[in-house]
């Protein structure tokens, strides 16, 4: 991984999100269990229910201090770098691993267009049918939805269009 200030991790959990930089440290109140818990009736989700779940991840960040664009034009955007259970389940479904390698995994990249591809995937899918995505992380099924809105989310608002995934 490159080193330097100029880096930002984020920590997508069950219960909360961890955004990391040089200066400071946040908790957010968006976990992957917790928005399922809360808002997906459905399976798959309805579109309200997305809806409702991307309202709230973004009614969050509205007011995170470690997001938004806080470098100038001529300043790189930051190396942006996710950790933690969703994330790394992206990267192994991105890569169709078959068997969990956490040597591919780490330093992989997700793009932004990757994740969309992947929440139009799983938001036509059961989980059922979740389960049987090469890469799928088991046990996985039923948050990678909303981890994956988070994630999406927070590239977003920080104006980055890759994820660098570290298993560690």
């Amino acid at each position: 991984f490159p080193k330097g200030k100029n880096q930002v991790a984020l920590d997508i959990g069950g219960g909360s999100t961890e955004i990391i930089t040089a200066e400071r440290a946040v908790s957010l109140d968006l976990g992957a269990v917790i928005l399922t818990e809360r808002f997906v009736r459905h399976d798959p989700p309805t579109n309200e229910e997305v809806q409702k779940m991307v309202d709230v991840i973004k009614a969050t960040l509205r007011g995170c201090p470690t997001t938004g664009r806080p470098w100038g034009r001529e300043d790189p955007a930051p190396t942006f770098i996710g950790l933690a259970g969703s994330v790394t389940t992206l990267s192994a479904i991105k890569q169709k691993l078959t068997v969990w390698d956490g040597a591919k995994v780490q330093g992989s990249l997700l793009t932004l267009n990757d994740i969309d591809r992947m929440i139009a995937l799983f938001r036509k899918t059961t989980n059922k049918e979740r389960r049987t995505i090469t890469g799928m992380v088991a046990g996985r099924e039923d948050t990678i939805l909303s981890g994956t809105l988070i994630l999406k989310g927070v590239m977003e608002k920080m104006g980055v269009f890759r994820v660098i995934v570290s298993d560690r």
